[in-house]
This record gives structure tokens, C-alpha cells and sequence, in this order.
């Protein structure tokens, strides 16, 4: 009988636990209850029911917004280790099989008086990082000691660049480190269901005042020539231009615009066009009325429907783009638009 990876891991970090070695989230840590259902219109993507909703996910035992640890060693990879046990609660991410043979010994590691780490779920795209990481710190603010962080978080530019808007030191661990007093900052909500006081929080950390926009105005965020760091997925992006244009829209390459000229654009924000991406996390600094989230079968997650909804953008829809005529889409898109007025 073949056992594929994710079953392995599953069964290595069973072991682990049973063992002493590694203590993950419980059961109970993980149990979530429904609650209200946020609705859209235009169509239900691949596997998301039959109903034009999706209801918020909320952990049924509320988690610590943060947790004071003694002596926890962290490492490169933003696993973090309290007296020869890995903890799940205080890393970075659930930990890979690897994680729990490299342990480091703690008697080699460089010692730091106090620092702040960030426990989240899923760190890997500039969404992911807006979505779990920035909602924390932003949270947070102040922070009382040095954010130590991950050598391969540190590379992305983005990462450097919104720590550097937010005024905090960082401490970058490129070899396990030692924190004799950490500062844990937890991931409170399941998955990447917004809430309006994180939005508000995320704005307040950012000095963010959105704009009125301009009656009538409208953007639409392009993925052309964008490559993801998580899930490739196509969109006719080229094309959905060419059919903004003609309904006067301003369109927006998202690979070649700064934070700064997306924040310059908040009076053409009115409506906005997008393809399902981490673009759309720029509505946070827009006072945006309606909103239009072009998807994909391929992938879909309902992140910016309930960012939306924390935002107060009452009019969403959902437009399906795969293997769409010009003319159908285009049709779609007017529907979409006239539903809203």
C-alpha cells in the first residue's frame, strides 16, 4: 500500500506528540463554529455550495491575542522551541517533518534579552502576509521589543518595506536564536475571515484615511504578467482590460505599481475590477463602494469577499473568467455593474 507525503507527515507528527516532542493545536484549539453568512451575486465558484454566501468560520475557543514565553528558541525557519518541546501555538507555521530532526541545541544559540515573534498559518504570499501577519502586528501596536524574524521572510521586499512604514526593529534570525523573555503575538481568527476591527486596526498602524472617490470612477487590478507565489492560475487579464477601457475604466498593472501610487489612486476607486489576487488587498486603503472579484476554477479562497464586507463594500460579485468569450464576459461585467446601481 503507497502512503502519500501529507499522509507521512501526519503519522510523524502523531508520533511527535505522542512522544513529548511536539505539541500542536488540539482538537478543541481547532473546533470552529458558523457564523454569518456574507453574500454576494454573479456566480458561485467550484465548490463553494449552491447559495450565493459564505458563512464566517470563527474558533469556538477564542484564542490569546499574545502570550509571554520564557527562554523560547527560534529558528530560521520560525519554529519556536520551549525546553526540548515544539510548540505549534508559537511557531511561525505547523512545523515539517524536518523542523522536528534539526532541532538546535540552545547552549550554542546567540542569546537575545526579549523579542516579539508572530504565530500564523499560512506565510507564504503577500496576502498571507497582509492577511495574518500585518493583522497582528497591527493589533498590536506598539510593539514593546525587537520583531525577530525569519532570514527568508526578510528577503521579500514587501516585507522589509511595510516593517520599515510601521516603524519596528527587527531582529533577522539567520541562525537559531534564544529569547530569555518572548513576546508571542497570536493569529486570533480561522483562516483569513476579516473582521471589521482588524481592517481598522490595519488602517490605524498605516495612518490610512481613504479618500472619496470620485462618482463613477473605476479601476481594474491586472495580473498580466504576474506569477504567484502559492497557485498559478490564469486569467484572460489582456482581454478584460481591453473591455474595461471601453466602459472607462483606469487599468492597473499590478506588477509594475508601488504602494504609493496605489495609494495615490484612491480617488478612481469608486468601483473595483480584480482579478483574485493579493492586488486586492489595496482595498484597505480605499473608501471603495463596489467591488467586482474576477475567479477562476483553478483557485479560489473567499479572503477578499470578507475583507470586503470588513471594509463595509456592500455591493460584491463574483464573475467566473475561464474559458469565457469577449462578448460573454463583457456581458457579465455590465450585469454585474448594473446590479450594483
Amino acid at each position: 500500500m503507497l502512503i502519500d507525503k501529507a499522509s507521512t507527515k501526519r503519522l510523524i507528527l502523531k508520533l511527535a506528540a505522542v512522544s513529548g516532542k511536539y505539541q500542536p493545536f488540539t482538537e478543541s484549539d481547532r473546533r470552529c463554529v458558523q457564523r454569518e453568512a456574507v453574500e454576494f451575486c454573479g456566480d458561485i465558484p467550484l465548490d463553494a455550495g449552491s447559495e450565493h454566501n459564505q458563512y464566517r468560520l470563527e474558533f469556538e475557543m477564542p484564542r490569546p491575542a499574545q502570550t509571554e514565553v520564557d527562554r523560547l528558541l527560534y529558528t530560521p525557519r520560525g519554529m519556536a522551541w520551549v525546553e526540548g518541546t515544539l510548540y505549534e501555538r508559537y511557531s511561525l507555521q505547523e512545523p515539517a517533518v524536518k523542523d522536528l530532526l534539526t532541532k538546535p541545541s540552545a547552549t550554542r544559540c546567540k542569546l537575545l534579552p526579549q523579542g516579539t515573534v508572530v504565530q500564523v498559518e499560512t506565510p507564504y504570499t503577500y496576502g498571507d502576509w497582509v492577511s495574518e501577519h500585518l493583522v497582528c502586528l497591527s493589533r498590536a501596536m506598539p510593539i514593546g521589543s525587537p520583531l525577530v524574524m525569519p532570514s527568508y521572510m526578510m528577503d521579500k521586499f514587501y516585507v522589509r518595506r511595510d516593517l520599515a512604514l510601521l516603524g519596528i526593529e527587527t531582529v533577522t534570525v539567520e541562525q537559531a536564536v534564544v529569547i530569555q523573555k518572548a513576546t508571542v503575538l497570536h493569529k486570533t481568527r480561522h483562516s483569513h475571515y476579516w473582521t471589521a476591527s482588524e481592517a481598522e486596526a490595519y488602517r490605524n498602524a498605516f495612518g490610512i484615511k481613504p479618500v472619496k472617490p470620485r462618482p463613477g470612477s473605476m479601476l481594474y487590478l491586472s495580473r498580466a504578467g504576474e506569477h504567484s507565489e502559492a497557485q498559478n492560475r490564469f486569467y484572460p487579464s489582456e482581454l478584460v482590460g481591453d473591455i474595461m477601457k471601453e466602459l472607462g475604466a483606469t487599468v492597473v498593472l499590478a506588477r509594475n505599481t508601488t504602494y504609493e501610487e496605489y495609494h495615490a489612486l484612491g480617488e478612481e476607486a469608486e468601483t473595483v475590477v480584480a482579478d483574485h489576487g493579493a492586488a486586492m488587498c489595496n482595498l484597505l486603503l480605499w473608501n471603495t463602494k463596489n467591488a467586482i472579484e474576477l475567479i477562476s476554477d483553478r483557485w479560489w479562497t473567499s479572503c477578499f469577499l470578507f475583507l470586503a464586507k470588513a471594509l463595509g463594500i456592500s455591493n460584491y460579485a463574483l464573475v467566473r473568467v475561464d474559458n469565457m468569450e469577449r462578448s460573454e464576459l463583457r456581458r457579465k461585467i455590465i450585469d454585474c455593474l448594473e446590479c450594483f446601481n
